[in-house]
């Protein structure tokens, strides 16, 4: 699991996918998603919880963070998600279920992230989140709302199978581009597989 995230984000931001490849997100223009001009720290990010988010394609997802990633100031954060033990959901439920889980994941995603965050799924039951001029300082702020994500996961509506998100979280740092922060993503989400699954963790300098 943790060598095919490092896989995939190394095809995101910059490098690129050819058209041809198989995802499962859905396209979606970027100007209602994304604003660049608003700051969502502090109290501006906990008046969003009405604003759903929705699903980028994965070209507009990497247009966004390597433009973000480009500017010399600008802050951000990338959030590695993962469902935990996906695949024993297509095992002891069928690929149906399992289906209409990523659908019910990316929905609660959308709803608690708000429509500040950038959202794609790069396939399979992993999906990755650009929350556009955060900061250390909302660390608190995104293991509150990972945690309101895995409550509504774990008391899904009835004929869901319950599952849990595991997401390691990286903010961006001076000189970052798209290997160095999504390494730190993923050593962090790595950290949470390996104690238990089910939470947030975010990198350390």
């Amino acid at each position: 699991m943790n060598r095919q995230i490092v896989q995939i984000f190394h095809n995101l931001i910059g490098r690129g996918r050819k058209s041809g490849g198989k995802s499962n997100v859905k396209n979606s223009a970027s100007g209602a998603l994304y604003d660049a001009d608003r700051n969502i720290s502090g109290d501006s990010i906990k008046q969003s919880e009405s604003a759903a988010a929705q699903m980028l394609d994965l070209k507009t997802f990497e247009r966004i963070v390597g433009e973000s990633l480009g500017q010399a100031r600008e802050q951000g954060c990338l959030l590695t998600v993962d469902v935990d033990k996906f695949r024993d959901v297509n095992d002891l439920y069928g690929q149906e279920a399992g289906g209409a889980v990523l659908r019910c994941v990316e929905r609660v995603l959308c709803d608690v992230f708000g429509g500040h965050a950038c959202i794609c799924s790069p396939g399979g039951d992993i999906f990755v989140l650009w929350l556009s001029k955060m900061s250390h300082d909302d660390a608190d702020e995104i293991r509150r709302r990972v945690g309101i994500a895995n409550d509504r996961l774990l008391h899904p509506d009835a004929g869901i199978p319950p599952v849990s998100l595991s997401a390691g979280a990286a903010f961006r740092e001076s000189g970052d581009d798209s290997r160095s922060i999504v390494k730190r993503a993923n050593m962090a989400l790595y950290r949470v597989k390996e104690s238990g699954r089910c939470g947030c963790e975010l990198t350390s300098l």
